[in-house]
């Protein structure tokens, strides 16, 4: 995208301008390659965007991800969320404390580690909790905090094992026996007004807190007088004691992913988009891997088991 402008003899000059929505890409590179995002780096970004500098300070300062302040190379945030507070996340902050010879908010003096306490991190069900960068570290213990600490002074990597989720108990969908795809084809076969019949009347609910009724908000998209439709998958829980959707990403997104388009043909959308925590960046990998096998699988994509684009 350009702008032409009147320069000072008169000429027309083409100033490259990125689209407002470019501003979070671009701050996201600037504290990928850097680390933090300077004053000047907002600046220049404010600039590039035509927008007020204001603006761009307030979306780094609003994500806790973004840092307007250089810290350490890595980053430990201790998870004080009441499940983790009422699972010792106070103690685990003091074995931090000790075994890197600093207090919690506080940069060691080689620059290596920032140690942060932060929120829920979506690990209630693995209590206490902490993130390692991007890595997510469940039941920690001060025996898992001397691990970490020797790990960054070693230079070796760290390896993360999670103890296995223990809340697993049969049910018609999730824990069931239904083979992949099958959903998908037998929603082909009843076609779309049947498939929204047979949502409606099932009651399903929404995940979400609400509890909307997720046959209402289909028939509502599917009846939309609109070019193009979407559908959205929202894979953020922030508030205290959640877990849910990390359990479902983790073991079940195969099913997730087949929902998603299940609800692409009924609603008459040909793009979907799975929302993402920055708690789960880790999960970013498995997610592209198992949308690889859809696509390989003909289940995504222009043709979708022979039915083109929905």
């Amino acid at each position: 995208m350009a702008k032409k402008i009147e320069g000072k003899n008169g000429q027309t000059i083409i100033v490259p301008v990125e689209k407002r929505s470019a501003l979070l890409p671009m701050l996201q590179k600037v504290q990928e390659k850097k680390g933090y995002i300077s004053d000047k780096d907002m600046q220049e970004i404010a600039d590039r965007l035509r927008i007020h500098p204001v603006e761009v300070y307030s979306v780094v300062t609003f994500y806790s991800f973004l840092n307007a302040e250089k810290k350490g190379k890595h980053i430990i945030r201790v998870s004080n969320c009441m499940p983790n507070e009422l699972a010792g996340s106070h103690r685990i902050i003091n074995a931090f404390e000790k075994a890197l010879k600093i207090k919690c908010s506080e940069t060691t003096k080689d620059g290596k580690v920032t140690l942060e306490m932060t929120g829920c991190i979506g690990m209630c069900d693995k209590a206490p909790a902490v993130m390692v960068d991007d890595l997510l570290v469940g039941n920690v213990t001060p025996k898992t905090v001397s691990e970490i600490v020797k790990c960054f002074k070693s230079g070796k990597k760290l390896e993360v094992k999670n103890t296995s989720d223990k809340i697993k108990r049969d049910g018609p969908i999730v824990f069931s026996p239904i083979g992949p795809y099958e959903g998908l084809k037998k929603a082909v076969e009843l076609g779309r007004s049947e498939v929204l019949d047979v949502v409606r009347g099932s009651n399903l609910k929404g995940r979400g807190g609400a509890g909307f009724p997720v046959g209402v908000k289909w028939n509502l998209t599917a009846t939309a007088s609109s070019d193009k439709k979407f559908v959205v998958c929202n894979a953020d829980e922030g508030e205290p004691g959640t877990f849910k959707d990390k359990v479902l990403l983790e073991e079940y997104l195969p099913l997730v992913l087949e929902g998603m388009v299940i609800a692409g043909f009924a609603v008459g959308s040909d793009t979907g988009f799975l929302y993402l925590r920055g708690e789960y960046k880790c999960m970013v990998p498995h997610i592209e891997k198992t949308l690889a096998k859809f696509r390989s699988a003909g289940m995504l994509g222009r043709n979708i088991i022979g039915q083109g684009r929905f």
